[in-house]
């Protein structure tokens, strides 16, 4: 390719993306094939050739331990012709886009687990098990047997529980880093975005509470802080519950959520969030209202 090229052009516009990308993962979690997907939904270019680029012989952009690893790590010591410069307005766009990227795995995730279930409990992956349908342990543990990613749990008196085994490791791994390092930034669309991933256990989330817990108060003017503090209240509340603590404890917290969404609407009678959240908040609430 010719340095004046429309494609030498074209691969230098998605070599330069691609390192703004890197840099957006947690350094030690950056998915290779998240990278290739990402670039590839913008630049028709060679997607090998291009990730392959990034190494450079161990003095590139990043480092991985062996040429199949689907991992790699920011080179702490690169080549500094490897450096990318890049204009807030430009991280924030990708930032966007790498968080609705991420929404789409989660969400493809959920679809597939939630078939392998069903797949298990009524043989057809499309067709949600009822309380009537429920299959023996014996039936259930023969549609297993035929997908290697699904576990059957006997507790030895008839009753089971089916469970989902990740089907490759470095996902899950790097879907986690950057759930946390989303939630543990000051950015309120990433923090609201780990918030509703179900990936934050309730050890993390009361880790937070003085982070998070009056941010509303922090930023008395700023909605999506309000919406943020309400969704972080009422996670915690479901998650403290789901980790065996008290149905009291979790009350308290939904009642917080409920008071902040209250004002908000009063404040904002129009958001469609406000609108749609505070009814979550108030059976949460209740539920937990021994």
């Amino acid at each position: 390719m010719l340095p004046s090229s429309p494609e030498f052009n074209l691969y230098a516009s998605a070599l330069r993306a691609v390192k703004i990308y890197a840099r957006l993962f947690p350094p030690k979690y950056i998915p290779i094939p998240y990278l290739q997907e990402l670039v590839a939904e913008d630049y028709p270019v060679s997607q090998t050739d291009l990730i392959e680029s990034l190494f450079h012989n161990g003095k590139g952009f990043l480092v991985r331990e062996n040429d199949s690893a689907e991992v790699a790590q920011i080179n702490e010591n690169p080549d500094p012709k490897s450096a990318v410069l890049a204009k807030a307005s430009e991280i924030a766009e990708l930032k966007k886009k790498l968080r609705a990227f991420h929404q789409r795995k989660l969400d493809e995730s959920n679809t597939e687990k939630t078939q392998r279930i069903n797949r298990v409990m009524t043989g057809d992956p499309l067709l949600e098990v009822t309380a009537w349908t429920v299959p023996s342990i014996d039936v259930a543990k023969a549609r297993a047997a035929e997908d290697d990613h699904i576990q059957i749990i006997d507790y030895g008196d008839g009753s089971y529980s089916v469970k989902v085994k990740p089907t490759s490791t470095w996902e899950g791994e790097c879907f986690a880093a950057y759930v946390q390092q989303e939630f543990n930034s000051d950015d309120l669309e990433g923090i609201l975005f780990a918030l509703g991933t179900g990936f934050l256990s309730a050890g993390v989330l009361r880790d937070a509470k003085t982070r998070l817990g009056e941010l509303h108060l922090q930023k008395p003017d700023n909605l999506q802080a309000a919406i943020v503090t309400a969704r972080f209240w009422l996670t915690l509340a479901h998650k403290s519950y789901g980790d065996g603590g008290s149905a009291r404890g979790s009350w308290g917290y939904a009642c917080i959520a409920v008071e902040i969404l209250e004002a908000a609407k009063n404040k904002y009678p129009n958001d469609t969030t406000i609108v749609e959240l505070l009814p979550k908040a108030l059976e949460a609430r209740w539920s937990y209202d021994d």
